[in-house]
């Protein structure tokens, strides 16, 4: 008998060989008749992680693909396709030179009762492609989630100033209204009737009835001019928030501004000061301010400013512990040379070197419930106005210092 391989015989051995893929014959019992260059290749993790000395491949592939083992022991025993593309994803022991994670893809046909065909691949960098896909395409649709909450959040927020305005404008109007006149008029009726006064009643009647008269109008005058002064304060600082809602929308929707205007950077941070005077009443923090007599101007977006220090102020606020002795939170404006410098001073908790480097980074935070974007975006903002933007702090427990320096054209 002649067993001279022919030249295409030998061609097809050396492509069965040299295939991109792993390509074992095995018996029915597993053992290794025949493997290719690329299965010794990819066999080997598996015989060097679980230290085998048999040339069998269900030793190989019982630990990381059982099912694949069983269905070949169980097929029968005429010729066909036993199974295809079957994808075993699986971590390997103690591979500390080679990454301990793999995917295989593999396919078993039978040729005939005493002989498998097992052909198996490598598809580790496709299957984390999907993942990393399949993990932006989730975080993508958790971002849209998230943008649609906020959106619904500010409408709501809107609804709601709208609501509060409406009534504050009622008010002032209804104070505007008012015949304030009226009681006045009444306690010059009864002055001018005193002496009818004195003979109905008495002198001291008299007199005590024309006082009181003139006491109420004037303590009314009084209190509706408080009413119309809190009613307008709360009118201002409504069209701030109003000013603050309609930025944070183009945000949502992703149309960031870049309208620039002179901005009042004085006026900005004592609007802050205001809108936050309550919640540092209630906390017992003492503000100290020193603005200066000048109105610095910058060239700004008076609503991303405003951002920034409400930010910056109210990260003081929660700085400070409500048990501390010194609370207080000092803003200091100032001209220095050519540049205008803001300092936001606590004496809250500060912080070590090793925190004060990661500060500004995206996603740190000390807080508990941070996102680690406030200092990001302040920076930002800062740096987009042709600043610069600093925090300091002598260590835990000594408080911290922002310092934001602006360029401006004096």
């Amino acid at each position: 008998m002649n067993n001279q391989i022919s030249p295409r015989e030998q061609k097809l051995s050396n492509i069965v060989n040299n295939a991109p893929v792993g390509i074992a014959q095995i018996d029915n019992h597993g053992n290794l008749l025949e493997l290719n260059l690329e299965g010794e290749r990819l066999l080997f993790p598996l015989v060097q992680a679980y230290n085998l000395q048999d040339n069998n491949l269900f030793s190989r592939f019982e630990p990381v693909a059982p099912d694949a083992c069983a269905s070949i022991r169980e097929a029968p025993g005429v010729p066909g396709i036993i199974f295809i593309n079957a994808e075993y994803s699986f971590e390997l022991p103690g591979m500390s030179s080679e990454p301990g994670r793999y995917c295989y893809n593999i396919t078993a046909s039978r040729l005939d009762p005493e002989c498998i065909i097992v052909a198996f691949e490598d598809i580790t960098a496709q299957h984390l492609k999907e993942q990393d896909i399949l993990q932006a395409l989730t975080d993508k649709a958790i971002a849209l989630g998230k943008t649609a909450m906020a959106a619904d959040i500010l409408h709501d927020i809107g609804n709601a100033i709208v609501g509060m305005g409406a009534f504050l404008t009622r008010i002032r109007k209804a104070l505007e209204q008012d015949k304030g006149g009226l009681l006045d008029n009444i306690g010059d009726f009864f002055s001018a009737q005193h002496a009818a006064l004195e003979t109905a009643l008495g002198p001291q009647k008299a007199k005590a009835t024309v006082d009181m008269l003139r006491s109420l109008a004037a303590n009314r005058k009084e209190v509706h001019e408080d009413i119309r002064t809190a009613a307008n304060g709360q009118l201002a600082l409504i069209n701030h928030i109003q000013e603050i809602l309609a930025i944070q929308r183009q945000y949502v929707a992703g149309q960031e501004t870049r309208e620039r205007s002179p901005v009042n950077l004085r006026a900005v941070v004592t609007d802050c000061q205001s809108m936050l005077a309550a919640t540092m009443d209630k906390r017992g923090i003492k503000l100290v301010t020193d603005l200066g007599a000048e109105s610095p101007l910058i060239n700004g977006d008076r609503t991303k400013l405003m951002q920034v220090i409400m930010n910056l102020l109210k990260n003081g606020i929660e700085a400070i512990d409500i048990q501390c002795a010194d609370k207080h939170i000092r803003t200091e404006l100032r001209w220095k040379g050519s540049q205008l410098v803001l300092q936001i001073e606590d004496s809250g908790c500060g912080f070590d070197e090793a925190t004060a480097g990661k500060l500004f980074d995206r996603g740190f935070t000390t807080k508990s419930s941070g996102t680690g974007l406030g200092l990001y975006n302040c920076r930002e903002i800062v740096e987009s106005h042709s600043g610069s933007m600093a925090i300091t702090s002598q260590g835990p427990g000594k408080g911290a210092v922002i310092t934001i320096t602006f360029n401006p054209q004096k």
